[in-house]
């Protein structure tokens, strides 16, 4: 059997008995998310409601109503842009959870707000590193994607869509999802840098990234393989529902695969 089977046979095994917890701990995760989009859009709807019922009345503001929706845009991506980062370390608690799962056997879900507090500022600083780390890696793959879904947005802005505009932005969806595979893979010199941090969270910044690449490269190809293995299930994220059933079983193989990995090394270097 190979290293990819037994890595996915571990991890139906580890959900198995905690697909509750892990259920719970997943839509932590989805809730900061549309958390963050649900304030971006009420800071939208905020500033439509001051450009068209306030200043439009106030004769020396009336002429910004011409900015309106420029202003509105604005608002909700700025807005965006200062949550979204805010919820990193509750998404790497939700990882952090799934670690432990397989490291120990059971999780608390404690694990998931673990870096809610005075560990927050440390998790983000690691979250922002790893994010401009991979940013061009992924770029690459998913840029298809997201011209093709901008050039549609645009296309499509003030009028009814048609059948054709629904069938290409189902195209841009499906260049998205299937390019987080090339992307996954481009980053996979830094696939142990999340759990070399739960491992050592007082390691140096430059010794972590460093013991992250050295780690994993003997087994690069076993985790290139892997996440081929698992790639057919990020197209089951097209539709809504299954994706409360790929996350967690995916995190879950990744999890399981640092912790060999890991294993490995501490075990090399004991002998």
């Amino acid at each position: 059997m190979s290293a990819e089977k037994i890595i996915k046979l571990q991890a139906k095994t580890a959900l198995k008995n905690n697909y509750t917890s892990a259920l719970i701990a997943f839509f932590c995760s989805i809730t900061a998310f549309v958390s963050a989009v649900f304030l971006a859009s009420a800071s939208y709807t905020t500033a439509e409601i001051l450009f068209d019922e306030v200043f439009a009345n106030i004769g020396a503001l009336a002429f910004l109503k011409d900015y309106a929706e420029i202003f509105e845009n604005a608002a909700y991506y700025i807005t965006l842009a200062i949550l979204l980062p805010l919820t990193l370390p509750l998404h790497l608690g939700v990882l952090r959870y799934f670690y432990t799962l397989v490291k120990y056997g059971e999780s608390s879900l404690r694990e998931v707000f673990y870096y809610i507090g005075k560990r927050f500022f440390k998790a983000l600083g690691f979250c922002f590193s790893f994010f401009f780390r991979c940013l061009f890696r992924v770029i690459l793959p998913l840029l298809p994607g997201i011209v093709l879904f901008t050039i549609n947005d645009i296309t499509t802005a003030e009028t009814e869509l048609a059948l054709l505009d629904h069938l290409w932005y189902f195209i841009s969806y499906t260049l998205l999802i299937t390019g987080t595979v090339p992307a996954l893979r481009l980053c996979s010199n830094y696939f142990l840098a999340p759990f070399v941090f739960f491992e050592n969270p007082d390691a140096e910044s430059k010794e972590l990234w460093r013991e992250a690449k050295l780690s994993v490269k003997p087994l690069r190809t076993s985790v290139n393989k892997l996440i081929t293995s698992v790639s057919p299930l990020f197209l089951l994220c097209v539709f809504i529902i299954p994706i409360i059933y790929v996350v967690p079983y995916i995190l879950t193989c990744f999890s399981i695969s640092a912790k060999w990995i890991l294993e490995l090394k501490n075990a090399s270097k004991e002998e």
